[in-house]
């Protein structure tokens, strides 16, 4: 009733007309009576609207509890299933792949799935709200991660469906005895997997964003804990995995035959991709299937007395004495993309075959992780069997010395063992642990033993953004640090040198920075009685040695590099002698500092030479200006650092010291650190790319 209907109610009774004269003596009762009946009208109505509101609140209440009984009974039974399935996945996949059982498998993939969906939906109304409740008591950090966790199983499970259905052919094939063809048809299975290959790469990225943003799971039940510390080792490793596979066919050539050239490298022998040039292999494929494998000693690849050759950069030719450029040395750039087309260019130059695709470059412990991978190899007509423990010896005794007697032998063995390892992925599939196969590849791809350059633009970016094609790169705008050794001594003895980094950077206001590195060589090369003096053997006289370990128990002369970020100056270095005496290749005495030399664009780079006698340790130190390394919005600055391992050496043990801007507060650091005062301190082993993040707050002007 609006304020005016009220008013005239209320003057109604005084107002006269034609058929209702003014009667005020009767007013009293009148109104009486009205009111009377203006209660009985207004009670009863609202009795009614009362009761049927009542009644509506009770059974919304009702199907309310009704509805979250459906929703706890749902939730439970899907977590009741989860939990039964454990044993029975376990049990399943504990023989093995070989012993998997493909549509058990099959079942078991498609049954937790539907689990985890009927779990989300079931808990997706109060998902919202859960990462606000992380104060709770005891299940606070549950209720924080749980729409992170519900995001990893949903992906996780979506990952595997998809998987399956794109592979459950291959796994039978897998579980075949051995025959003829089978690397081709597994491949051809993968290509016909693609569309499902590429959905689960899809949910595979969902599944490894969700893991980050759950971070440290030290507050989250233990059986959780458990689950993630079983799952996080292979993430990376699936993620990468499902990123190969849907190219691997091209790779392959099933669109069209591919020639690959195999740079086989001593790590031994330190070179700036990874070790000396002892031998090259061609590696051609076809429709699946790998046509040819063949090995040749890297002392024959060069046709030089028949054709001319260039002139070596000039580090070769000042200390090592050289005046051709061979494919021996062409890995001479820690960029592989380049001493890669080095590499491929001479081969064709002096075998007169047309240049190859690509190039993969290997080493003595890819060799013995692919042997964990695919199990010993019988070399034929040898009575020796070669597995992951003993390979290594056997190379060594192989490249022993460079006598023409030597340099058959280990063609032949090259040559050999090269066809052994074809038979064997190319007909024994089924002997394979696929997993171990991919984590021993996947680890030598990781540190640099196993490299990737290819010159198709596609592949070359799969295996660019997974850092496999050992590409000298630096996001701008950070810091960077890439040691790098060539060892121009002509013997082994990185089998003995110890490395150390020490890298202290401080931090200014301005977003410079001032860096100083000490890098610390240890030569543990035992002393042969009466050989204590060095002196550089030269190349003619390489083959004389008739131990492989006589090669290594030497002096160390080495060819240092350091590249960091274009634009940072020298200020400051130490002083290195090497006496021409101890050399056979040198034309002077070399007393140095380091020099800044100009390879590539956008770095710079401090070079110098220096020698490490046996039992004696050097200390090798830089200091340089940084330019702008850090970035921040408003208060909060970000530095960025990337430590570029040199390929294939031995982890090495490493500190890197941030010393904030003065009144700074650190925010976080990635990976973890100690922290005292203003300086932040990591140290790990170093034998992969990484990099370090330190954030902080700058204080107020």
């Amino acid at each position: 009733m609006t304020r005016w209907q009220g008013i005239r109610q209320l003057i109604t009774p005084f107002t006269p007309s034609p058929t209702r004269p003014l009667t005020l003596p009767c007013y009293n009762l009148a109104m009486a009576q009205s009111n009377t009946q203006a209660e009985v009208l207004t009670t009863r109505p609202t009795t009614r609207s009362g009761r049927k509101l009542a009644l509506l609140l009770a059974g919304a209440a009702l199907l309310l509890l009704l509805w979250l009984g459906v929703k706890v009974y749902r939730i439970g039974t899907a977590v009741h299933s989860l939990v039964a399935r454990q044993p029975q996945a376990e049990a399943l996949f504990d023989g093995g792949l070989r012993h998997l059982d493909p549509d058990e498998a099959e079942a078991l993939v498609m049954g937790l799935r539907q689990d985890i969906v009927i779990l989300k939906r079931e808990t997706g109304f109060f998902m919202p709200l859960t990462p606000y409740l992380g104060w709770a008591p005891k299940v606070g950090p549950l209720l924080a991660a749980s729409p992170a966790l519900m995001e990893m199983a949903d992906a996780g499970t979506e990952t595997a469906v998809h998987t399956f259905n794109g592979l459950k052919p291959a796994l039978a094939l897998l579980q075949t005895d051995a025959a003829e063809g089978q690397m081709a048809a597994l491949v051809q299975i993968i290509h016909q997997a693609q569309p499902d290959l590429v959905r689960a790469n899809q949910s595979m990225t969902r599944l490894v964003a969700a893991r980050q943003a759950i971070g440290d799971a030290a507050g989250l039940p233990w059986r959780i804990r458990q689950l993630l510390e079983r799952v996080d080792p292979l993430l990376p490793l699936a993620q990468d995995g499902l990123q190969v596979a849907p190219l691997l066919p091209s790779l392959m050539g099933m669109d069209g035959p591919r020639t690959y050239l195999i740079i086989i490298q001593n790590e031994d022998e330190a070179r700036p991709t990874g070790g000396f040039i002892t031998g090259a292999g061609l590696l051609h494929v076809a429709d699946g299937r790998i046509v040819s494998l063949e090995f040749e000693d890297g002392n024959l690849i060069d046709n030089w007395t028949e054709k001319p050759y260039e002139f070596p950069p000039q580090p070769l030719y000042d200390f090592m004495g050289l005046e051709m450029f061979l494919y021996r040395d062409a890995n001479f750039w820690p960029d592989l993309p380049t001493s890669a087309e080095a590499a491929i260019r001479l081969y064709s130059y002096g075998q007169d075959v047309p240049e190859a695709d690509g190039a993969i470059t290997i080493d003595q412990q890819f060799v013995s992780l692919l042997l964990r991978g695919i199990g010993p190899v019988a070399i034929p007509d040898s009575g020796k069997t070669l597995n992951a423990q003993n390979v290594i010896t056997h190379f060594q005794e192989a490249w022993a010395s460079g006598t023409e007697q030597t340099v058959n032998d280990r063609k032949s063995f090259l040559g050999t063992f090269g066809q052994a390892i074809q038979t064997k992925i190319e007909s024994g599939l089924g002997e394979i642990d696929p997993l171990t196969l991919v984590k021993s590849l996947h680890t030598a791809a990781e540190t640099g033993h196993l490299q990737i350059y290819m010159r198709d633009p596609a592949l070359m970016t799969l295996f660019d953004g997974l850092n496999w094609d050992g590409r000298l790169e630096n996001p701008t705008g950070q810091d960077f640090l890439s040691v790098i050794d060539a060892n121009m001594g002509y013997n082994k003895v990185n089998m003995y040198v110890e490395r150390t980094l020490d890298y202290q950077v401080n931090l200014q206001p301005d977003g410079r920075a001032t860096a100083a590195l000490t890098i610390r060589y240890t030569n543990n090369a035992p002393i042969e009685p009466g050989e204590t003096d060095c002196f550089q053997d030269t190349i003619q006289e390489y083959g004389r040695a008739p131990a492989y370990h006589e090669l290594a128990d030497e002096c160390y002369w080495n060819y240092l590099r350091v590249y960091v970020p274009g634009g940072s100056v020298l200020t400051d270095s130490s002083r290195h002698q090497v006496p021409m005496a101890t050399t056979a290749a040198a034309r002077q005495d070399w007393d140095n500092t380091a020099q800044t030399v100009n390879e590539f664009d956008g770095w710079s780079t401090f070079a110098n030479f220096i020698m490490v006698p046996q039992k004696e340790t050097v200390a090798v130190s830089l200091a340089y200006t940084l330019p702008q390394v850090i970035h921040g919005n408003g208060r909060e600055q970000t530095y960025q650092l990337t430590l570029r391992p040199q390929p294939g050496a031995r982890p090495q043990p490493v500190q890197v010291t941030v010393t904030l801007p003065p009144g700074a507060q650190l925010l976080s650091t990635t990976p973890e650190s100690t922290v005292a005062a203003n300086q932040v301190t990591f140290t790990w082993q170093h034998d992969a790319i990484i990099t370090l993040v330190v954030r902080y707050t700058l204080p107020n002007n």
